[in-house]
């Protein structure tokens, strides 16, 4: 039995071919080989023995594994594996984590070329020995690892023993691609000389179009023609790498490859500069041949073009084809176009186009962009060179047309052939100059896609650029019920008040003032603020006729200003402009009075053994009005929630352990507490009102400087001044008023429900400066507690006069240095007195008196001029202000040097000042700053003769009433140029002059001779 088995040849050297059968099924013994009658059958492998089951894992693993980046793709080549048991096939694993895992056998591994996930893999016969990955991510490190294999199915035997061959790659940005499969896309054939020119032939690289010119037809002809690139923007990378594929054959002069940076697309390429690129070409004979790397790395500019040149002539024409232009670089993709809107099914016949739009700051160029659907083989819609969006530009294309375009769009993408939308859904693919996608919108028909769209008129439109428009819930309908917004913006920001404060929950009392604040979208105009009770919805006016810029105003609430809960603030146009309002509802309320009620006693540690029984807090009244203590609470110290009760003015309340017992003890009517027991070693009391808002509150102690005494020693804690601070221990005293005698005959002294009956004061006082300048004086003021003082009498030592009896006395003078004493004694109404005597309380001394010196008022510019202090008096701080000088002041006593840059007249101010006042003296036109002059020239002031060095021009000025003689010499001595000077300024013109070093004289009428250097620059 026999059955022929048909062999495809993959080159032309059949020595390098073998054929290899796998699998079960019939045996053949041996194999013969017929025809083509060319080939060269090579050595037969005959009397080859298949086994019955599955084939072993293969013996080894390929070698020479290597990946080439090429902009966005990666090329896999490798050497077959060899051994006793050839592999079947390899699976190639892409990743672009360091995590390959080996396959597992009984496994087969799935073609994957989505690498969307960063990972993938692909399956690649025996003796194949090279895979591309395309359309990776570009700028990216990839790893691969190759994995051979025998059998298929569950049978599948991977070689994983060992190390198995990895490499790495890292893709870089693409730049441009063009392999001329489509169309001449954004490239541009130009013809200077001949008829013949640039076509598009079907014999490119792997039998791909490519782009062809010969000059032949019939005869060889004179031609010149250029295949232009659209432009590239090479400032945007790094390390620009060119490569291109070329054959030909026939004889004629060489293809030339030239750049331009200067080149503006207008056609005619003779009005720009190219330089020649060298690369390899195609020696003859049809043969594709790579251009190898070409290294346009110092190439820079935002417009750069390539050309291919072809030129033939009478006597020879070549043809020459190039293919697969590519150019790479590192830099970041251009981003920022976005599809914006679609029309993919208008109302009848469809009229469809989108629109794109530059979501950036800058100009973005596009030429050579092009459009796609879902299906890669159809002709794109390339956009034409020369095409630059501005920032926030929107450019249109029509992708089909029945013939009633409605509107002129940008680019009329019809012409070039292309593609239709799908009303179904499809994706709208925007490819870079490199082929890169640069944006991709899948729609559907169907939510959370809007489906008005879907032929009822609206276009599909973006909601904002920002957003992500491969999503459908940021996309809706357009406005426009019948055509989009093709050109503008697709829904333009309504004007728009938005009221930021109030935004609701907010409680502002009545009297209180607050701001109101607000911001606006595309809106400016006169505003008007209102109250609205969102109970009647009537408005009550606050402001009217203010601008919105302001965004925010000041309202004070009226105490009239009804209380309410349910508030908000309107803020409106003053005609039928934008009306915004708070979000919720605020409270306007009555503002909160807390309530004057004192701690005024407390009872924590009575004499008592076992458990105490006579504790007590008392409080006092010391408001106007009466208070209503109703759900008033203890929350600190003991628990207890008053009842219903009121406490009239001056009035005083006891809360106890236990009521009984203070009946019993002290014949007084108390509350009982609920629960708890005052702390013997202190703790804090705290008393708040039915709202929990703090009333008062005492944290009283055991030791010092809190009186001990009321620590079981029979006296209570006792605030006999309610005025006072109760949170001051200084104000507490243990009690002196005999109360009681307990049953175990321990004294009590205590006042529950009523005052001390008397109050001692204690004298205080306080001066609005305790440091006086001599002749200064003095004002006091009283601070004396402990009931109403009733006298004063105040003693101050050195101050005139020496005495007071007013409660604040005021101009008291001190004319002598020293530290003084100042006594208060008060007495109040209990008849009780106070003495406080502050020792050296008031020091009194001189000011300080300015003055300085400097050792240059006349100096040239650029001069350091040192100033010294001269004041007098003890002095604390100084300030120095140097009118144009650098730097123009100083904290120090003596500053740094000081330079004036400028001539002119400046002023100097120097103040000093301590704990007593300060002073200032003020040096009007005090620096005199000069030209930079030959200063040794200087005749006291009245001769100046600069700049020096001089640039072409001397000036001289003379103030001595005389005519000067002025004579310049060279350094051996002869005389270059004499001039008489006037009286006044001159200027001399010394630009014939050669640079160097002169001697300068001058004489004067009265013979005042004087020689000075001079250097000309």
């Amino acid at each position: 039995t026999s059955t022929d088995i048909g062999v495809s040849e993959t080159s032309g050297t059949l020595d390098t071919e073998s054929l290899q059968l796998t699998g079960n099924g019939v045996q053949y013994s041996s194999f013969t080989w017929t025809g083509p009658t060319t080939s060269n059958a090579g050595t037969l492998n005959t009397g080859q023995s298949l086994s019955s089951g599955p084939l072993p894992e293969p013996t080894n693993y390929p070698t020479a594994f290597t990946a080439t980046p090429l902009g966005n793709m990666v090329d896999i080549a490798w050497t077959d594996a060899t051994g006793a048991q050839l592999p079947g096939a390899y699976v190639v694993y892409i990743s672009d984590q360091d995590n390959i895992v080996a396959p597992v056998d009984g496994t087969p591994v799935p073609d994957d070329l989505d690498l969307s996930d960063g990972a993938g893999a692909k399956n690649v016969n025996f003796g194949d020995e090279a895979y591309t990955f395309a359309g990776l991510s570009t700028n990216t490190l990839y790893y691969f690892a190759i994995y051979p294999y025998t059998n298929g199915g569950a049978t599948i035997d991977f070689k994983t023993d060992g190390t198995a061959p990895t490499a790495t790659a890292t893709t870089t940005s693409v730049v441009m691609y063009e392999d001329f499969d489509w169309s001449w896309m954004a490239w541009t054939p130009v013809s200077v000389t001949g008829d013949q020119v640039w076509v598009i032939d079907g014999f490119g690289v792997g039998g791909s179009d490519c782009a062809k010119m010969s000059g032949y037809s019939g005869v060889s002809n004179e031609n010149e023609d250029w295949l232009i690139s659209p432009p590239m923007n090479l400032d945007a990378y790094t390390n620009e790498n060119l490569t291109f594929y070329t054959a030909m054959n026939y004889t004629g002069p060489d293809l030339v490859v030239k750049y331009s940076t200067d080149y503006d697309g207008g056609g005619d390429p003779s009005t720009a500069s190219w330089t020649d690129i060298s690369a390899t070409l195609s020696a003859g004979g049809w043969a594709w041949t790579p251009s190898g790397d070409v290294d346009l790395s110092g190439v820079s500019g935002t417009n750069v073009y390539l050309a291919f040149v072809y030129t033939s002539t009478s006597s020879g024409s070549a043809t020459w084809e190039v293919d697969n232009v590519l150019v790479t670089g590192d830099g970041a993709d251009p981003t920022g176009v976005v599809i914006n809107e679609i029309m993919y099914n208008s109302p009848g016949a469809d009229e469809e186009w989108i629109e794109l739009y530059n979501n950036t700051a800058g100009p973005i160029e596009i030429s050579g962009w092009f459009l796609q659907d879902h299906d890669n083989n159809t002709i794109p819609i390339a956009i034409p060179d020369g095409t630059v969006l501005s920032p926030d530009q929107y450019y249109t294309i029509a992708i089909a047309t029945d013939g009633s375009f409605p509107f002129v769009p940008d680019l009329d993408g019809t012409l070039q052939g292309g593609f239709a939308l799908n009303n179904g859904g499809d994706d709208v693919n925007l490819y870079n100059l490199g082929r890169l996608q640069a944006d991709i919108v899948p729609y559907l028909d169907d939510p959370p896609w809007p489906t008005k769209p879907d032929g009822d008129g609206p276009s599909l439109s973006l909601l904002d650029p920002d957003l992500d428009n491969s999503l459908g819930e940021n996309w809706a309908a357009s406005l426009q019920a019948n055509l989009g917004s093709p050109g503008s913006e697709n829904f333009p920001p309504v004007p728009t008040i938005l009221v930021s404060s109030p935004i609701g929950g907010e409680i502002w009392d009545q009297g209180s003032t607050h701001d109101i604040t607000w911001s606006t979208i595309v809106y400016t105009g006169q505003i008007k603020i209102e109250l609205i009770d969102t109970n009647t919805w009537t408005p009550q006016l606050l402001v009217s006729n203010i601008s919105s810029s302001l965004n925010t105003w000041s309202w004070s609430i009226m105490s009239s200003q009804a209380a309410g809960d349910d508030y908000v603030i309107r803020i409106s146009d003053l005609a039928s402009g934008p009306v915004g309002e708070s979000m919720n509802t605020f409270s306007i309320v009555e503002p909160y009075v807390q309530p004057k009620i004192v701690i005024t006693e407390i009872m924590y540690n009575p004499p008592e053994s076992g458990s105490d029984s006579l504790e007590f807090i008392e409080l006092y009244n010391n408001g106007l009005d009466p208070v209503d203590l109703t759900g008033f609470e203890f929350v600190n110290g003991v628990s207890y929630i008053f009842p219903a009760v009121m406490l009239d003015p001056a009035e005083y309340l006891v809360v106890s352990v236990n009521s009984v017992a203070m009946m019993n003890t002290f014949g007084v009517t108390a509350y009982e507490w609920t629960s708890g027991a005052l702390s013997n070693s202190g703790e804090l009391i705290q008393l708040v009102d039915d709202g929990g808002m703090f009333v008062d509150s005492v944290r009283y102690d055991d030791h010092l400087p809190w009186d001990t005494l009321a620590d079981g020693f029979g006296p209570s804690l006792t605030l006999c001044d309610p005025y006072l601070d109760n949170g001051l221990a200084e104000n507490w005293a243990a009690s002196t008023e005999f109360a009681a005698v307990n049953s175990i005959g321990d004294s009590i002294w205590a006042t529950p429900l009523a005052g001390c009956s008397f109050i001692m004061p204690t004298a205080n006082f306080k001066a609005a400066d305790t440091t006086i300048v001599v002749g200064g004086t003095a004002d006091f003021t009283d601070l004396s507690s402990g009931g109403t003082m009733v006298s004063w009498l105040w003693t101050f030592e050195g101050g005139t006069p020496g005495t007071s009896t007013d409660q604040n006395p005021t101009g008291i003078l001190y004319d002598t240095q020293g530290a003084y004493d100042v006594t208060l004694e008060v007495e109040n109404d209990f008849g009780e007195t106070s003495t406080l005597t502050r020792i050296d309380y008031i020091s009194v001394d001189f000011a300080p008196v300015a003055d300085f010196e400097v050792d240059a008022t006349n100096p040239a510019v650029g001069q350091e001029v040192n100033f010294t202090d001269l004041s007098t008096g003890i002095i604390t701080e100084w300030e120095w202000l140097f009118e144009g000088g650098d730097p123009p002041g100083s904290m120090l006593e003596t500053p740094e040097p000081i330079v004036w840059a400028n001539v002119g007249l400046y002023d100097v101010v120097l103040i000093v000042s301590n704990d007593y006042g300060e002073d200032v003296m003020l040096k009007e036109d005090y620096i005199d700053v000069h030209p930079i002059g030959i200063s040794e020239m200087d005749a006291d002031g009245l001769i100046k003769i600069y700049p020096n060095p001089a640039y072409g021009i001397l000036n001289i000025e003379n103030a001595t009433g005389e005519v000067l003689t002025l004579s310049i010499y060279s350094l051996t001595g002869r005389q270059i140029l004499e001039n008489r000077i006037q009286d006044g300024t001159t200027v001399i013109n010394i630009d014939h002059l050669d640079a160097g070093i002169y001697f300068v004289r001058y004489l004067t009428e009265s013979k005042l001779l004087k020689t000075g250097k001079l250097i000309i620059k």
